[in-house]
């Protein structure tokens, strides 16, 4: 592999992000016209830099090898080792693991669009369909907390998340301003999945009010 190129870095990838568009590529949803063939698969990674190039700097400061990062809008993710522009990677978290790391943006910055493109407002209530989708749990994370725009705590408990139960459909929200949700005693979660155990009733946090279903 060529050593990075000016305003590049290498990265040893540690885990690689896979969602559904990885999926489609894989199975021929794109065509299968073979004259594109090798066809890159993997869209954002997280890893480790091991090597830097001429100027480079990361999206979030300068970077030095050794650095823990994370990549998203790359290609061919799903690799050993790839080079990556240095504006589209950034420090890793550190209380994200690698798995975690490599799924976090293509998700997030969905679910960010989402909102920029139909602002949420001050007592308005947010219809999600889908909302136990990964799109769906952040974007109700970011309605439906005042935390909204601040770094979530670690590993919340699935049973405490605004976007309800892993059988839901669609889901609701009340937001506050800047996206947040107006605090509120009660949130409620019908289940559609007769096989699912029944789990012993843990309250809400009182700052999340989300219906799903």
């Amino acid at each position: 592999m060529p050593a990075p190129g000016p305003g590049e870095v290498a990265i040893d990838v540690r885990a690689a992000g896979v969602n559904p568009t990885d999926y489609k590529g894989i199975v021929g949803y794109q065509g299968r016209d073979e004259s594109r063939l090798p066809l890159p698969i993997g869209y954002e990674v997280a890893g480790v830099v091991a090597a830097v190039g001429d100027g480079a700097a990361l999206a979030t400061g300068p970077v030095s090898v050794g650095d823990e990062v994370v990549a998203f809008r790359v290609t061919g993710g799903y690799s050993e080792r790839l080079n990556v522009p240095a504006p589209d990677v950034f420090h890793k978290p550190e209380r994200l693991d690698w798995p975690e790391a490599a799924n976090l943006f293509l998700v997030a910055a969905t679910a960010a669009d989402v909102l920029r493109v139909v602002p949420v407002e001050r007592g308005q209530t947010v219809v999600v369909h889908g909302g136990s989708g990964s799109v769906g749990v952040v974007l109700l994370r970011c309605c439906a907390t005042p935390a909204c725009g601040r770094s979530p705590p670690r590993r919340p408990a699935a049973p405490r998340s605004c976007a309800g139960s892993a059988a839901s459909r669609s889901s609701t929200a009340t937001a506050s301003s800047s996206g947040c949700a107006t605090p509120h005693p009660t949130a409620t979660t019908r289940r559609t999945t007769a096989s699912a155990p029944t789990r012993p009733s843990t309250p809400r946090s009182p700052s999340c009010r989300a219906t799903a279903w």
